[in-house]
């Protein structure tokens, strides 16, 4: 998860290993620095649903969800959701 900043916020077990770093050392780093495709940012500046996006973190071929995160009406952040190896 990211804020509206994009930043990241949060981030489970199966994130860490996408991402290639305990949750400690990635919490608070841009999105971008840390996984320039992972098309977060886009849904910040969007507030668009993107459902079976096909992207690569880390050399690592991904189907996610990204989902943008609202309160009262504006985007407050984005989450990417199930991330699955391409068969």
């Amino acid at each position: 998860m990211v804020n509206a900043r994009g930043c990241i916020t949060a981030l489970n077990r199966a994130a860490e290993l996408i991402l290639g770093g305990a949750a400690t050392a990635l919490t608070g780093r841009p999105i971008q620095e840390v996984a320039p495709g992972s098309g977060l940012p886009e849904v910040l500046e969007t507030g668009q649903l993107q459902t079976s996006r096909r992207v690569v973190i880390n050399g690592k071929h991904l189907v996610s969800n990204l989902s943008p995160v609202t309160h009262d009406g504006r985007v407050v952040g984005a989450v990417a959701v199930r991330p699955v190896p391409w068969l």
